[in-house]
């Protein structure tokens, strides 16, 4: 297959990058948020703290830092 051909040259000049502790966790935070505002169940601010909270419990407390 050509697109795989020419992809393959491009192998020696990728770069990868090493995912953080726990960023599985923030996607997966990021999507449950995202979701109920695509189901207008919640809006920006009820997201964001869904967020919020769904962060602090698949990563611990210790983990996350709260701003005002």
């Amino acid at each position: 297959m050509p697109y795989l051909l020419k992809m393959e040259e491009l192998l020696t000049k990728g770069r990868t990058f090493k995912a953080q502790v726990g960023i599985d966790k923030i996607q997966q935070a990021v999507g449950d948020a995202t979701e109920q505002i695509l189901l207008n169940k919640m809006d920006g601010d009820q997201a964001a703290d869904y967020f919020a909270r769904q962060a602090t419990e698949l990563l611990g407390p210790d983990a996350v830092e709260e701003q005002s």
